[in-house]
């Protein structure tokens, strides 16, 4: 399906998808005009029509084809469909990486050549059909970081949590995390599963980062600085090292699990720094100034109506608060998410860990769906979610509750509608708070019970568990994880690697080889080597000028003619020379990719 005008490029591509697909398989084109659409009803054009592929080609309305595919992702239509948005080499749209990278949207520059769309477009709806290229191929190995994109949702005052597409073995983590990075000296970071409020529509998992002051050796002869720098940072800190550390020593009821990178399943060693000059672990006068600010930073930066947010789950056969869903904002509306059957429920609830699921009586099996709802969390941890029913015939919810076995239960007789739902999950907040201050109420008995001296100027919501959110400090919510591959060939339009780990179809990564380029996994060519490889992918290149793509098609040429027979520490030595002629500007400063 493509939306906007039709252009040259859209009208080549249009006829070179037709001459590929004749007599193989069948292939409906749509061209459709934005003019003739709102916003909601194109979303809803494109959730019943279902295509595989839809194409945006109109620069003027990148805006438009993030609400629409952010809305479609919310109600959790189309999830096969996959989203390509044409750029011009000299457009005013900023793309953000964080739009590039979560997968949603795939951006292609329009040109002269179209093979990067096609290829993508062919690979992802007919990879059985795709034969071997003719285009020069540069066959070397070497190391080669992924760069995949992960987002804060929130920070707390030892941990965040952070969602991403890359899935990670639990332990050490080393990562260049974007907030506060004087304060976070060692750049480690221990990873677990321990997060119990689900994930994001747009990433496949979330992972509780605990925050690690000890892991970094630091030169002795700047100790006296850090320690200044921490001191003027947490100049306006209400609470101390000494409250914060016996806070600590309350809550430490278990151990915390912590093994490897996400790269092997050997515990991380902290390797011996031998040089008298260094510290091998932060005194403790830094560690506890780097905790006290944080500490405080989350407590000054935060609200406890900010700390509780609730997932609501919807089904509705006939997503009738679809268009209800769409006009509230994002910030809202992205904790809503509205699905058409409960097919896949125990999925949902185990992705979304919603709050509250709602559904309607009238919907076919209401009964057996709350039953095989009930049945995949019972034996969560601390998780009991309530449930919403509309147009209950049932009006005795005792008699409800009774039927079901489960009585975290809201049971009305009028039809489902947000304004209701609203109200409930305003309910259920005001309850959480209350939840949490009694729990901050009970650490404060604790503590002040263990050191009553420190507490004559505290109050109860001082051991409140306070979360900052980025987005609503505007502050930057993205980074990176990295994690190792290995090439294993290159072309203009494509790059075969290999990793510990098989990243899902359709995962985006951003590497630097030979300059910044991103790629996104499509299937294998069936009758490639590559394909019987374990954890070996195929990335298309996409987001790539044509003076870029011509200065990589040069490399390639020249990689290929080089005589692979010679020694390899020549071949090595040969190739890192051909980089340097070709991408002078990635051994100096950064390109313009974008």
């Amino acid at each position: 399906m493509f939306v906007g005008q039709r252009l040259n490029f859209t009208s080549s591509l249009e006829k070179e998808l037709t001459s590929f697909f004749q007599g193989k398989k069948s292939l409906v084109i749509d061209f459709i005009d934005y003019n003739n659409f709102t916003t909601f009803s194109l979303s809803e054009y494109i959730r019943k029509q279902s295509p595989q592929i839809v194409i945006f080609t109109d620069d003027e309305t990148k805006e438009i084809e993030k609400k629409v595919v952010r809305h479609l992702g919310i109600i959790g239509e189309n999830r096969h469909t996959n989203y390509i948005s044409l750029l011009n080499a000299g457009h005013n749209y900023k793309i953000n990486e964080s739009d590039s990278l979560t997968g949603e949207i795939i951006f292609f520059y329009k040109g002269i050549d179209h093979s990067d769309v096609f290829n993508f477009i062919v690979s992802m709806t007919a990879s059985d059909l795709v034969e071997k290229s003719n285009v020069a191929k540069a066959i070397y190995t070497e190391s080669l970081p992924l760069k995949n994109l992960a987002k804060i949702t929130y920070l707390a005052r030892d941990h965040a949590k952070i969602e991403t597409n890359a899935e990670l073995a639990t332990g050490v983590i080393k990562l260049d995390f974007p907030i506060h990075k004087d304060v976070f000296l060692s750049h480690k970071y221990k990873i677990s599963t321990g997060i119990t409020d689900g994930t994001s529509a747009q990433f496949s998992y979330s992972y509780k980062m605990e925050f690690d002051y000890a892991n970094a050796p630091i030169k002795k002869s700047e100790k006296d600085s850090i320690i200044l720098n921490l001191k003027e940072k947490s100049s306006d800190a209400k609470l101390p090292p000494d409250l914060i550390n016996t806070w600590e020593e309350q809550i430490k009821t278990s151990s915390i699990v912590i093994a490897t990178t996400g790269n092997t399943e050997k515990k991380e060693v902290i390797k011996e720094v031998e040089e008298e000059d260094y510290y091998r672990v932060p005194p403790t006068e830094i560690i506890n100034l780097a905790k006290t600010f944080i500490t405080n930073w989350v407590h000054q930066n935060s609200s406890k109506v900010l700390g509780i947010q609730q997932t609501i789950l919807v089904y509705d056969s006939k997503l009738s608060i679809a268009n209800d869903i769409f006009q509230i904002d994002e910030t809202n509306a992205k904790r809503i998410y509205l699905k058409a059957d409960a097919v896949e429920i125990e999925k949902d609830i185990d992705k979304f860990k919603p709050s509250l699921i709602v559904l309607q009586c009238d919907d076919v099996n209401t009964v057996e769906d709350i039953k095989r709802a009930i049945a995949s969390f019972i034996n969560y941890r601390n998780y009991l979610p309530y449930f919403l029913i509309f147009n209950n015939p049932i009006a005795d919810v005792v008699e409800y509750q009774h039927k079901l076995e489960y009585h975290f239960l809201i049971s009305v007789g009028e039809k489902i509608n947000l304004d209701f739902i609203e109200k409930v999950r305003n309910l259920f907040e005001k309850k959480m708070i209350e939840s949490e201050t009694n729990k901050s109420n009970r650490m404060k008995k604790k503590v002040q019970k263990a050191h009553p001296v420190i507490f004559d100027e505290f109050v109860d919501d001082d051991f409140y568990n306070y979360k900052v959110f980025p987005e609503s400090l505007n502050i930057q919510d993205t980074f990176f994880i990295e994690t190792s591959s290995e090439l294993i060939s290159i072309t203009e339009h494509e790059i075969i690697f290999r990793g510990s780990r098989q990243p899902s179809l359709g995962t985006c990564f951003k590497i630097t080889h030979p300059f910044t380029i991103y790629i996104v996994v499509v299937p294998h060519i069936i009758d490639s080597a590559e394909n019987e490889l374990k954890n070996c992918s195929r990335g298309i290149i996409f987001q790539m000028k044509e003076h870029n793509k011509a200065r990589l098609r040069r490399f390639v040429n020249s990689v290929a003619n080089l005589d692979t027979q010679s020694n390899s520490a020549l071949y090595a030595k040969e190739i890192m020379a051909l980089k340097k002629e070709y991408f002078p500007d990635s051994f100096s400063s950064k390109d313009d990719n974008n």
